[in-house]
């Protein structure tokens, strides 16, 4: 056999028994790319979706406000490194490829007073991977928008208690109560005692105030901090009081209702109740972030 021909016999040995599909030794990235999802009014039709891959940052961005209670990732600790919830966006980052099927990402939205969920489908990326996803959901139907009139038309014609439970925050499991630790006894002003009220989608906390005849000025609610124990600020719930101000020989209630904060491994918090232009501090402890909310 010449010697040109020798050469060529393992070459083409090796071309005969290689599929013609079988992919490159040289591995690229999926391209980055930003684009628009709308969300369907019907809930039967096809979930958007979405291309993650590893190491690589997937930040979805709504419209409106999330509900982090509702949140649901599957297989959350198998695939992902990275999972944060805010306000109105959600970040993921995969270790490792998803599955060639895909998995579900439930997220809930707080629209005009409504709660609602999308789901998305996600699947491993190939060519180019969802760095943005800027979520929009598609105008109402006129149907929808009666049947959505005629539901806030009841809850403002119901009592408190009843509007409360149409809105749908109480849940199937009621309302609970707890007391909490406060403030020690001597300090000004004096925190009676604390409550918790916790329900499905809803978090208050309650506290009685005093304050001495003896006290030569009023006490007014500031900045109210929710900390961990690191001393690290997670929310900055609104306060409310029943009355402008606390005098001195008044008995006040003063309430906060706190936002549902995404967590995992329940941890002790700690509630301060700032003086507005003032040093007095009111202490609330025995809170604690549990499954999504506090």
């Amino acid at each position: 056999m010449p010697t040109a021909l020798c050469g060529l016999v393992p070459l083409l040995a090796a071309l005969a028994t290689t599929p013609p599909d079988s992919p490159s030794s040289e591995v690229t990235s999926p391209e980055p790319r930003s684009r628009r999802v709308v969300i369907p009014e019907v809930t039967s039709s096809p979930r958007p979706e979405a291309r993650l891959a590893p190491d690589s940052s997937t930040t979805f961005r709504f419209e409106t406000r999330l509900d982090p209670a509702a949140f649901t990732l599957e297989k959350r600790e198998e695939y992902f490194t990275l999972v944060e919830v805010g306000t109105h966006a959600v970040t993921l980052e995969p270790g490792k490829a998803l599955p060639r099927d895909g998995l579900t990402l439930t997220v809930g939205l707080l629209v005009g007073g409504f709660r609602e969920q999308v789901t998305f489908k996600l699947l491993p990326a190939t060519g180019e991977v969802d760095a943005q996803v800027r979520v929009v959901s598609a105008p109402l139907s006129v149907p929808v928008l009666q049947a959505r009139l005629d539901i806030m038309r009841a809850r403002c014609e119901a009592g408190d208690f009843a509007r409360l439970v149409l809105s749908g925050r109480i849940g199937e499991g009621g309302v609970t109560t707890e007391f909490l630790t406060v403030s020690p006894v001597g300090m000004e002003p004096r925190a009676a005692h604390a409550r918790l009220f916790r329900a499905e989608g809803l978090t208050v906390v309650e506290v009685k105030l005093e304050l001495s005849g003896a006290a030569t000025k009023p006490w007014l609610p500031g900045e109210a901090l929710l900390l961990d124990e690191k001393g690290q600020v997670v929310a900055r719930p609104g306060v409310w009081l029943d009355g402008t101000r606390l005098a001195p020989g008044d008995k006040r209630t003063l309430a906060l209702e706190l936002d549902p904060l995404p967590g995992g491994t329940p941890r002790p918090l700690l509630l301060e109740i700032r003086e507005k232009e003032g040093a007095r501090t009111i202490r609330v402890q025995g809170l604690e972030l549990r499954g999504g909310q506090p």
